[in-house]
């Protein structure tokens, strides 16, 4: 299990972050968007894989979105106040160190969310 300091650090170096605050923000918000179109099991399966601070971002009781992926990197964009290319950058980061660091949780993650997603879950 990725720990929250390697986590933040990885994030922020690999995106050229001025700091792991907001690493740690570009992580909560992907995995926020993320868990927001999974079903309530999977949700749970992402929450116990993610560091302690992190685990509050998988939490969603509302159902899944329907949205396309097409929609993913634009609502990360609005929440990070970012462009949709930048969203893309953050997001692929956040989501292939966790899937790197967990490689169960990667497998799942492929196997759950549609094909389009797997360009987020490998590093670039």
């Amino acid at each position: 299990m990725i720990t929250h300091e390697r986590l933040a650090e990885a994030v922020a170096s690999q995106a050229r972050l001025k700091s792991t605050d907001e690493a740690l923000r570009a992580v909560r918000v992907t995995v926020a968007a993320v868990a927001h179109r999974l079903d309530m099991p999977r949700r749970r399966r992402l929450r116990e894989a993610l560091p302690g601070p992190e685990q509050d971002a998988a939490y969603a009781i509302v159902p899944p979105a329907g949205d396309a992926y097409a929609e993913l990197l634009p609502e990360i964009a609005r929440n990070l106040s970012t462009t949709p290319e930048r969203a893309g950058l953050l997001a692929r980061t956040v989501l292939s160190e966790l899937a790197e660091e967990d490689q169960e949780l990667g497998r799942e993650l492929r196997t759950w969310l549609p094909a389009e997603y797997g360009e987020l879950l490998r590093k670039s």
